[in-house]
């Protein structure tokens, strides 16, 4: 039985615009961390307080469990939850934060015990020496932890984070989502963890949602999202630049609108476009011609420098730019701007995108 189940959730907060999630439904199952990704406004943080108890929905079910709670208030649903602002009581030291909920459930019967559990969600989080402190005296990291700590010490049977680690540096982003995805997995706990950040998703997810105007576009490993996503609007917000709206396909030779003649290794009924990850595409001088299939020839607009790789941004000979990632120790990574160069991927690197999903879903 999966931890987790939503089926058809609806939620509009004016009755004259549309719902802002639209017939949302997914499984998740005992251990798994799924992240809900996608830009300002696509709903995932409505589902998650929907999830939580914080927003009623519209239409639809959520069950925790096996047990029915869309109805049901925050307090009665088996849930931990990390705010993005941590949410901290400022007149209470760190052991305190940590206890409230426990008190809140009435576990507060046996003090000893109470301690005990404190004391061990604090050393799931490496906070055991600031106990005594308040909130004011944490850096955003340690602040970060205590909330963790606040929510697992309530043994949930769903974790729930939004975007908490929005407020950190750089460094401390990348370690604090190492040691969330650590205790995520020591525990087994199902997690939805709420994200815009593509990287970040990618890197703790065991599944990825990616979400816009409330519609589920993909739904899948984070592998195949970036890899293989299935639609446009999939495509170009996991970064791929490079997408061409297709007319007519022919034996797995796709044209496109501006009279791009495009092979790939598979045929996939109803696509709108054509698309390459700018890591896929390949560059060589012009005074070699490489032995390839989806081969074009380009000139090199603009070169880019960021450490470990070069980004090349280049106009075909029929007009159209491209884009192309580069590893900066190659000997294609010293190509200049102005020069003439064959751009080139092979078939099995060809994406083949349907339209984004428009579904209305009016109530």
């Amino acid at each position: 039985m999966a931890d987790l189940v939503i089926k058809d959730l609806y939620k509009r907060y004016n009755e004259n615009e549309p719902p802002v999630v639209r017939g949302v439904s997914l499984d998740l199952e005992g251990g798994e961390l799924v992240s809900f990704l996608g830009p300002s406004g696509c709903g995932k943080t409505t589902i998650l307080r929907m999830i939580a108890g914080l927003l009623m929905p519209d239409q639809g079910s959520i069950s925790i469990q096996g047990k029915e709670v869309a109805n049901l208030p925050a307090y009665k649903r088996d849930i931990g939850m990390v705010f993005q602002n941590y949410a901290l009581f400022p007149h209470m030291t760190v052991a305190e934060n940590v206890a409230f909920g426990l008190k809140m459930r009435k576990q507060n019967g046996n003090r000893s015990e109470m301690k005990d559990q404190v004391a061990k969600a604090l050393g799931m989080v490496n906070m055991s020496a600031f106990h005594e402190r308040y909130p004011k005296q944490l850096s955003g990291g340690q602040q970060q932890r205590v909330a963790l700590a606040r929510a697992l010490v309530l043994k949930p049977a769903v974790l729930l984070l939004d975007e908490p680690l929005s407020a950190l540096d750089a460094k401390l982003r990348h370690e604090t989502r190492e040691e969330i995805r650590r205790l995520q997995q020591e525990l087994g706990l199902a997690t939805v963890f709420v994200t815009h950040d593509q990287e970040e998703a990618m890197a703790v997810s065991d599944k990825v949602v990616v979400l816009s105007h409330g519609i589920v576009q993909q739904y899948d490993e984070p592998q195949n999202i970036f890899e293989r996503p299935v639609n446009e609007f999939v495509a170009r917000f996991m970064g791929v630049p490079n997408v061409y709206p297709v007319v007519s396909e022919e034996n797995g030779r796709y044209v496109t609108t501006d009279g791009l003649q495009v092979l790939a290794d598979r045929i996939l009924m109803g696509i709108s476009a054509i698309g390459v990850r700018p890591e896929r595409v390949q560059i060589v001088s012009g005074s070699a011609t490489p032995e390839q299939t989806n081969k074009f020839q380009a000139v090199i607009k603009k070169r880019s420098y960021s450490g470990t790789m070069v980004k090349f941004e280049l106009q075909m000979k029929n007009g159209s730019p491209i884009v192309s990632m580069i590893p900066s120790y190659t000997e294609a990574a010293r190509l200049k701007e102005g020069e003439n160069v064959f751009v080139y991927w092979a078939p099995s690197d060809t994406l083949l995108l349907l339209p984004e999903k428009k579904n209305e879903g009016e109530l």
